[in-house]
């Protein structure tokens, strides 16, 4: 008996890969700062990739046990929103990095791995593009959003008096 013919008799179907594809998780979290490094785009932009683990879930869904983190952030450093927003996100979690020069911002990103942090996620699907071109229904895709939360506002969430628990 060949391999084919023990595939058909175990009732073997294809199927598509799903490789790439990603839970969107919708909740709070307690996670780990996995990583963060320098890369640069094609283009020659640099960028801090930041990847948080979930170690906890606080409430919501959660996909499994990936052993790829479940959450990634882009911190452009030529983008003043995101170099501040990568501050903010790093003295939420008890950390302050040296702004005395980008090359001391970069090294001192160092002292974020391993740190606890809780994370607000939830699904976002934009209707339009980056240049404000309506997307049209069909070609919308979701993705992960996510904040960076202080551990005292990362508490489960309350039923409101009266709510039905379904």
């Amino acid at each position: 008996m060949g391999i084919t013919d023990k595939l058909r008799a175990a009732g073997f179907k294809p199927e598509v890969s799903t490789d790439g594809e990603r839970e969107i998780l919708v909740g709070q979290y307690k996670t780990k700062w996995a990583t963060i490094r320098k890369e640069a785009e094609d283009s020659g932009r640099e960028y801090l990739q930041s990847e948080w683990k979930v170690i906890e879930v606080i409430d919501g869904t959660f996909a499994g046990n990936s052993k790829f983190p479940e959450f990634r952030r882009r911190y452009y450093l030529d983008d003043e929103r995101d170099v501040k927003r990568l501050c903010n996100d790093a003295f939420t979690v008890g950390v302050s990095l040296d702004i005395s020069s980008d090359e001391a911002l970069v090294a001192s990103t160092h002292q974020l791995i391993d740190k606890v942090t809780y994370i607000r996620g939830w699904k976002g699907t934009p209707d339009k593009d980056r240049a404000g071109n309506v997307i049209p229904e069909e070609e919308r895709r979701s993705f992960q959003n996510f904040v960076i939360r202080a551990e005292k506002n990362a508490k489960p969430r309350k039923a409101k008096a009266g709510a039905v628990p379904f």
